[in-house]
């Protein structure tokens, strides 16, 4: 879907929307999941080629244009960023590495599907059509696998871990949280928990029990 939108100099710009409807829609259901009434995007043009999204009041992010076509990328990586923020807060309130991959693993697989998964799979969905979307997916998937690395190497400094990759075992947990995550989304097995088998695989990549892994 496309719309044509005139500017201050009544010249037409072809937006798709696709992508900003999706992405935009993604956020406001995230930051508030009941909506009053039906809410509309509206564009501003705040340079040459430079337009934001804003979805009923909500900041919709920038719109990246390529080729002919406009691209919001800013919204999805607000979103997965904020999350990273918020579990790294809740794993340093303990000390133990064990403890703080554990408070990891219950909050990204919970009972309950994450709605932020939904966010990264619409991501990868649609960053395969735009490049500037493709482009901040994989800066955030940097970030956490940077992060995730970073705890298991300290936890092998302290000699909670058996020797191993940080990185490649960072990698290797991202995996699991995106596939599981997605599958949560269709509620597709939950026996055992996605917890718990998230947690025998880490423990044998780490050298320890798979009960270690708890909070």
């Amino acid at each position: 879907m496309s719309t044509t939108v005139a500017h201050r100099q009544q010249a037409e710009v072809t937006l798709d929307t696709q992508t900003i409807e999706v992405i935009a829609e993604i956020e406001a259901q995230v930051v508030a999941p009941v909506q009053a009434a039906p809410v509309h995007i509206t564009w501003a043009q705040a340079d040459t080629g430079l337009w934001v999204a804003n979805y009923g009041g909500y900041y919709g992010g920038t719109v990246d244009r390529q080729g002919t076509h406009f691209f919001v990328a800013d919204t999805f990586g607000r979103i997965v960023a904020d999350e990273l923020d918020v579990l790294l807060r809740l794993m340093h309130q303990k000390d133990a590495a064990t403890a703080r991959l554990g408070v990891l693993i219950d909050a990204v697989l919970g009972d309950e599907p994450n709605d932020v998964t939904f966010v990264w799979v619409q991501g990868w969905a649609l960053g395969a059509r735009s490049e500037p979307l493709a482009a901040r997916v994989r800066a955030e998937m940097d970030a956490w696998q940077a992060a995730l690395a970073a705890e298991i190497a300290r936890g092998h400094e302290r000699g909670e871990f058996g020797e191993g990759d940080a990185d490649a075992i960072a990698w290797h947990l991202l995996a699991i949280f995106d596939g599981l995550g997605a599958h949560g989304l269709v509620s597709w097995r939950d026996d055992p928990s996605r917890a718990d088998l998230t947690r025998r695989a880490l423990a044998g990549l780490l050298g320890v029990p798979a009960d270690a892994l708890r909070p």
